[in-house]
């Protein structure tokens, strides 16, 4: 766990945290046994929960024309 702290995420310079799940599938009822994260010390913590303002993300959608046959 530590070590996946240490290195870079993919999205930017700093990783946040570490989710972790089993490999095989489970039921929805099962998330809690199933899924844990973990976050880096000195993450960064607000006042402000994160859904009142999360928005969600743009799909970016390949054009036919340019698709991979």
């Amino acid at each position: 766990m530590e070590k996946a702290h240490g290195e870079p995420s993919a999205l930017g310079v700093v990783r946040e945290g570490v989710v972790l799940r089993l490999a095989e599938g489970f039921p929805a009822m099962d998330f809690p046994k199933n899924v844990c994260k973990s976050v880096r010390v000195d993450h960064v913590q607000t006042d402000e929960h994160w859904t009142r303002n999360w928005r969600p993300c743009e799909i970016l959608r390949q054009p036919k024309s340019s698709a991979l046959c």
